[in-house]
């Protein structure tokens, strides 16, 4: 095998890898029907959401150490551990449910599943990155963007595969198959990555939208990611939850307002690549809060069901390209700490989603507000996020 087909099979591996972590990873939240039903875990609403700060603080750390361990070996060693922990979490993950009558010992076990598959998620998106952006022959933000819209993508799909296994009251055979897929991924990731060949990170400027600064500069970035990960957790983690317990909506069908945020993000994901990202950057990128507060809005005040849907998938529409595009802009701004950067603001955003999932877990078990008020009170962040801009904006 010559090197150039090397490198497209390597291509497709990884982008395949990225749509099967994406539906691995959307499994979790896309189950919450079946972890808060009394008939089976049983969990409240604040051990739910104390999953997703297992699953998200085991990220933050793999994403670190993993990139120290690739330093040490190569970048497919380290996509082959990601693929590894996402398999013994998929596994790990149905097995809760032979002792969902045991509460505290299947939440025990549901926790350390989320821990591995966080371990998963950290080491596979990091080395994808890496990875697409090294032997890219478009602009890295363009590459990073398909990569996502691709993750997003498989993300779309798991609400959808949750919710027929659901109906067919064989829930577990969803992570049990996500398991076996990826294990039949294992060795093929160091195997054809082998393909790649590390190349010096484009220090491309994004258009003219580049924000001069210094470091108070790049802590705003930071911010930003953090307040946007608080919005996008508050939606992907809790609107099949507020459908259910507050307009009883069956649980098959609560998981497709799951798969309409997920594929609206994958779609706007890919036509923002293809058509905007060489233009009118600055517009979009305002733009995407303003829209996510609108939607954030409507799910507090709305007394409907289809009202929660089109703003569920307006959110997603949002969502979309934020933050691909503030990690192009924040690199784009500081060419010379892209890496530093990049890994520190995936870090940000993902503190924040569990943030997010974990209060509004502990504020609705206060029951001292319906379940759609207090998601669309983290409008409030969305909001930030404009007054920050706007003041980053005067500093451009």
């Amino acid at each position: 095998m010559n090197h150039a087909v090397a490198v497209k099979h390597a291509r497709f591996f990884l982008f395949l890898a990225g749509a099967m972590a994406g539906l691995i990873n959307v499994t979790l939240p896309a189950s919450a029907t079946v972890f808060l039903n009394p008939q089976i875990f049983n969990f409240s609403n604040s051990m739910y959401g104390g999953l997703f700060v297992f699953f998200l603080s085991a990220a933050v750390l793999a994403s670190w150490f993993f990139r120290l361990l690739a330093a040490r070996f190569t970048t497919g060693r380290v996509l082959q551990l990601g693929v590894m922990f996402y398999a013994l979490g998929a596994f790990l993950f149905a097995g809760g449910l032979l002792v969902a009558d045991q509460r505290m010992l299947a939440y025990t076990i549901t926790g350390l599943s989320a821990l591995l598959l966080g371990f998963g998620f950290g080491g596979t998106l990091s080395a994808l990155n890496e990875l697409i952006v090294a032997h890219s022959s478009r602009r890295p933000e363009i590459s990073l963007t398909y990569l996502h819209a691709v993750v997003t993508g498989g993300a779309a799909l798991a609400p959808a595969i949750v919710g027929f296994c659901i109906d067919q009251k064989c829930w577990a055979f969803a992570p049990v198959g996500e398991g076996v897929i990826m294990l039949t991924l294992l060795f093929p990731a160091g195997k054809l990555c082998a393909a790649f060949t590390p190349s010096t990170p484009s220090d491309e400027i994004v258009g003219e939208h580049c924000v001069s600064g210094h470091s108070r500069a790049e802590i705003l970035f930071l911010l930003l990611a953090g307040l946007y990960g608080l919005c996008e957790g508050a939606v992907a983690n809790w609107s099949t939850v507020i459908l259910q317990s507050q307009y009883a909506i069956i649980e098959s069908h609560a998981t497709v307002v799951m798969s309409l945020f997920w594929g609206s993000v994958a779609a706007f994901r890919l036509l923002f690549a293809r058509f905007t990202v060489e233009k009118h950057v600055r517009f979009f990128w305002f733009l995407s809060p303003l829209v996510m507060l609108v939607a954030l809005i409507i799910i507090g005040i709305s007394k409907s069901a289809i009202f929660v849907v089109i703003a569920v998938t307006l959110a997603g529409c949002a969502m979309s390209y934020y933050f691909p595009l503030t990690l192009a802009i924040a690199g784009s701004a500081f060419p010379k700490s892209r890496n530093r950067l990049s890994g520190t603001t995936v870090a940000t955003l993902l503190s924040g989603a569990g943030l997010s999932a974990i209060s509004i877990g502990l504020i609705s078990d206060l029951h001292i507000a319906e379940m759609s008020t207090i998601v669309g009170g983290f409008g409030v962040f969305a909001f930030a996020i404009i007054v920050i801009q706007a003041r980053m904006s005067r500093l451009s």
